[in-house]
């Protein structure tokens, strides 16, 4: 009986795994995405002009990041 209860809360688990994303953090993390992101094209265009922000590389690295774990977090 017991190992029918632990397959059923396994189930119902599996069943939503939407339920176990925390929709404040997504919020969050896609405004830090498109604030990061809205900072792009003045430093894309400083860097056509030779002037590349030393900080631009790690603000791509970071967009990858998050965009790639809203991604995985909203594909469950």
């Amino acid at each position: 009986m017991r190992h029918a209860q632990e397959l059923q809360v396994q189930n119902e688990t599996t069943a939503n795994p939407r339920a176990l994303v925390d929709p404040a953090t997504l919020r969050r993390e896609a405004e830090q995405l498109a604030a990061l992101a809205a900072s792009l094209p003045t430093d894309v265009q400083r860097a056509n002009q030779g002037a590349l922000s030393k900080d631009l590389i790690p603000r791509l690295k970071e967009i990858e990041k998050l965009s790639k774990h809203l991604r995985n977090e909203l594909n469950r």
